[in-house]
């Protein structure tokens, strides 16, 4: 469905009409005095929380966050009207809440401390005013309920992607994976032979060795083995390192190939 017709039917079914926006631009001098203290009080409450201070890097990300959060109130809050642009920020934002792994409990609960503070702040102004108090709380409503629903779903929309993303490299990874463990299996068992060949001193066919020739011979099969094995070895691991920091999935250990290239060094040195 194109975005006009989701943002038209939201705005029909919360009834958010020309009379909302126009009561919200009423309210918007009230707020833009206020806005930078309610946001001041939000990241000390924010920063109190550890499962929420560990999504900011450093003072610098606190401060970008904060200038992000009170453009993104003033557009929507304030707009004169809530269009294509308006939704596109929205998903913006859902998006960049799934990077930095913020969860909607969490968003909804900062959005929830900015709403309460930003009663209070109209309780005060319009508590001789009922009529206009009402209207206010009921369009501050609809509006922070408007944002948060579209956030909330590019939040949702993008996470699916990207789940959708790890499923499919994950389904071309173990199918990678079972090709070279086949290629291993193959690798590891002519190694074997040829191993226990030269540890016999016999050829692959039984007969006694002929000599120094020979032997060179059967080590020249052997380090051709261990550099296949070697190289498969590193497909498995460039495969895993393309899950792990592809899709942020972790391995605990990958395999060492580095006992290849020492046994590689031995040998050429005998």
């Amino acid at each position: 469905m194109p975005h006009s017709k989701i943002i038209e039917q939201r705005l029909r079914f919360l009834r958010f009409d020309n009379d909302t926006v126009q009561t919200l631009q009423q309210a918007q001098n009230l707020f833009k005095e206020s806005i930078d203290d309610m946001l001041d009080n939000m990241y000390v409450h924010i920063l109190g929380q550890p499962e929420l201070k560990s999504l900011f890097q450093n003072e610098e990300s606190i401060e970008r966050a904060r200038t992000q959060q009170k453009k993104h109130w003033q557009r929507i809050l304030f707009s004169e009207h809530f269009g294509e642009e308006q939704f596109e920020q929205t998903k913006k934002v859902g998006q960049t809440h799934l990077r930095v792994g913020l969860v909607p409990s969490s968003y909804m609960s900062a959005y929830c401390f900015m709403l309460n503070a930003s009663i209070v702040l109209i309780l005060k102004k319009y508590k001789d005013d009922p009529k206009n108090l009402t209207k206010i709380i009921r369009a501050l409503n609809k509006a922070v309920i408007l944002d948060m629903s579209f956030v909330i779903e590019a939040y949702i929309e993008a996470k699916n992607s990207t789940m959708k993303e790890i499923l499919r490299r994950a389904t071309h990874f173990s199918e990678d994976v079972k090709h070279l463990a086949e290629d291993l299996t193959g690798t590891v068992q002519n190694l074997n032979a040829h191993a226990e060949s030269l540890a016999n001193g016999t050829d692959k066919s039984g007969r006694e060795g002929s000599g120094p020739v020979q032997d060179q011979a059967t080590i020249r099969k052997f380090l051709n083995y261990t550099e296949e094995l070697s190289g498969q070895v590193d497909q498995l691991n460039a495969r895993l390192d393309q899950l792990t920091f592809g899709d942020r999935l972790s391995f605990r250990q990958k395999q060492n190939t580095s006992f290849f290239a020492r046994l590689k060094i031995f040998l050429k040195g005998r």
